[in-house]
């Protein structure tokens, strides 16, 4: 289920990302519906990451949605384990 909202997420920063520079505002409205998709899968890879502390995959998912979703504090607890 997580990989379903994380890959929404992904398609949905990737058309955010394609936009011209003078798309703001939906450059913008893009990010936010892509962060919430990933809020969304968030606690699905954390749960996975504590049956599975070695899978480097879920490690790199899991900073891509704390980096998206600000949560830097996540982003250094990650980091540091």
């Amino acid at each position: 289920m997580g990989a379903l909202y994380y890959n929404k997420g992904v398609e949905i920063s990737v058309k955010a990302n394609d936009l011209p520079y003078d798309a703001e505002e939906e450059f913008n409205r893009l990010k936010e519906e892509a962060s919430k998709e990933f809020l969304l899968a968030q606690p699905y890879f954390e749960k996975a990451l504590e049956i599975m502390p070695d899978d480097q995959g879920l490690v790199k998912s899991l900073m891509q949605i704390y980096n998206s979703t600000n949560q830097s504090d996540k982003v250094a607890e990650l980091k540091n384990r």
